[in-house]
Parts: structure tokens; C-alpha cells; sequence
């Protein structure tokens, strides 16, 4: 019985990171601007992405995407987008209001277009 909590315990937070709560995925929307930075690192890759606003002030975004294994699976691996790309990103906004949003479905410079999270995200 404990080693069954214990276990269950320390499973918990590999569930939570994994948590689309703070994002509206009621919706899509779709952000289109520059790359500043890309995070290659784990739980998620985040992209930093310029974005005007509607009175064409610069807004810096900050994108959550999936994990370093899976982007790789998708072909992807660090450095495949670079300061300066320009992008398309339909994404959740976060509910707070503020400038994160999480991937939907990454358009590529080149006009790849990557899919979006697992079915369940949108549940």
C-alpha cells in the first residue's frame, strides 16, 4: 500500500506540467511575427516571437510547444527556427491576458506546417 502511494506521489507531477489549464483552448488564434529566441529544453520548447499589436506596437510572445522528443519525432530539433524567422502560430491564448499563448499548429518559414498537441489537450 505504500509503496502504491509513493508511487502515485511521485507520478503526480509529470501529469501537472502537462496541464493546458491557463490556456483558453476554447478557441484558435492565429499570431504571425519574428522569432527573437527558441528554448530547446524540456518540459516544452518555447518560441519567443515578436508580434504587433492592433496599434502596431511590437509585442514580444512568449509560445509553449511540446517536448524536445516531440518536436524530434516530427522531424524537428534544436536550432530549426532561428532569430529573424518569420512565422504563423495558431495557438490557445493564455487566460490571464498576458502575451503566452500554447501551439496549436506552427507554420514554418518555409511553409511547413507542424501539428498540433494531442487530441486530449483540446478535451
Amino acid at each position: 500500500m505504500r509503496t502504491a502511494l509513493a508511487i502515485a506521489l511521485a507520478v503526480m507531477p509529470l501529469f501537472a506540467h502537462h496541464s493546458t489549464a491557463a490556456y483558453d483552448t476554447t478557441k484558435v488564434v492565429t499570431i504571425k511575427g519574428c522569432v527573437t529566441s527558441l528554448d530547446w529544453r524540456n518540459p516544452h520548447v518555447r518560441i519567443h516571437v515578436d508580434v504587433p499589436d492592433a496599434d502596431r506596437r511590437i509585442v514580444n510572445w512568449d509560445v509553449e510547444t511540446w517536448g524536445t522528443g516531440q518536436l524530434s519525432v516530427r522531424g524537428l530539433t534544436n536550432g530549426f527556427l532561428k532569430p529573424g524567422d518569420r512565422v504563423s502560430i495558431d495557438v490557445f491564448l493564455a487566460k490571464d491576458g498576458t502575451p503566452r499563448a500554447f501551439v496549436r499548429t506552427l507554420t514554418l518559414p518555409d511553409g511547413q506546417t507542424v501539428d498540433g498537441p494531442p487530441a486530449d489537450v483540446t478535451k
